[in-house]
């Protein structure tokens, strides 16, 4: 039997910064404040230029994913194999509800980067220009199972090609 094992964590949520003050919060038995303001993300990963053009839901992907990697010292970033499955219950609900309500307007004005960025794989995607990795990505998506079913598409990529997989699970 094969072990598989946690390379690095990345946590970000409301009133939480990092995997650091996540752990803390945990290890303390506090309370968690869900009411606490959410985060600056700005993820430094991706240039200024491409920060601009994403999401919230995109930049807490990315902000976890890039947490992650650096709270390990398994595989680097830059490798070439890292392949990474990125699961979200729902995707991008604010950029889907700003398109169709664009669609209801004369005209029907709909922004190209929402467009671009309504896509499930978008956080994916720009996890890929920021790392500038070509290796595959998977998105999931399956409502409230979506963490089981990121671990078990990580686990038996993991199996199946006996390499390390960036998992990163997110909801905004």
């Amino acid at each position: 039997m094969k072990t598989i094992g946690i390379a690095g964590v990345g946590l970000v949520a409301p009133g939480i910064e990092s995997w650091d003050s996540g752990r803390d919060l945990l290890a303390s038995g506090g309370h968690y404040e869900i009411s606490a303001e959410f985060p600056l993300l700005k993820p430094s990963s991706l240039s200024a230029n491409e920060r601009r053009r994403t999401t919230d839901t995109i930049k807490l992907a990315l902000q976890c994913a890039q947490d992650a990697m650096t709270d390990q010292s398994v595989v680097e970033v830059s490798d070439p194999e890292l392949t990474s499955v990125f699961a979200c219950s729902s995707g991008d609900l604010n950029i889907v509800d700003s398109i169709l309500s664009a669609l209801t307007l004369p005209g029907k004005p709909v922004s190209p980067t929402h467009f671009h960025n309504s896509v499930h794989n978008a956080p994916a995607g720009y996890w890929s220009i920021a790392t500038g990795s070509q290796a595959a990505t998977t998105s999931i998506a399956a409502g409230e199972v979506t963490f089981s079913a990121g671990l078990l598409e990580a686990m038996t990529q993991i199996l199946a090609d006996d390499h390390p997989v960036l998992l990163i699970v997110y909801d905004a």
